[in-house]
């Protein structure tokens, strides 16, 4: 039996707050991957985009640009609940926070993301979840 597509529920529209806030999404963002598992994302959830220092901006693009940033958003979604995992259980938050990064990396993929563009952005999300280290408790 062949899997299904990936498919997304739509573009992700957000909301750019005038008080410099991070943008939110107006409504619920779905991706369903190719084996048929369905990541949701809630309306309302924030997000920075694709966290890209400024000083990429030209070789990766800009953190709001539209082909990769599903990606973004449901990376960011499955990081913040990695994140508020690691103080309790690293080993599953690390655990967690490959998934996602995997995801993302899949989701550029689907989204035809260059492959060198998206080795690019693959490095950086494995990069930065070295940091998630400092959430965990410190053993006594």
């Amino acid at each position: 039996m062949q899997s299904p597509p990936a498919r997304f529920s739509g573009d992700p529209h957000l909301a750019f707050p005038l008080d410099g806030s991070k943008p939110y999404l107006l409504d619920k963002f779905w991706y369903l991957d190719d084996i048929g598992r369905k990541h949701i994302i809630p309306a309302l959830f924030r997000t920075d985009g694709a966290s890209i220092p400024r000083f990429f901006w030209r070789v990766v693009g800009h953190p709001f640009e539209p082909r990769p940033l599903p990606g973004a958003i449901i990376h960011d979604w499955y990081c913040d609940k990695a994140a508020s995992l690691a103080p309790i259980d690293l080993g599953q938050a690390q655990s967690l926070r490959l998934d996602a990064d995997r995801l993302f990396c899949e989701i550029l993929r689907v989204r035809e993301i260059g492959i060198i563009k998206r080795s690019i952005m693959y490095r950086g999300v494995r990069i930065g979840a070295l940091g998630l280290r400092k959430l965990a408790k410190p053993v006594s």
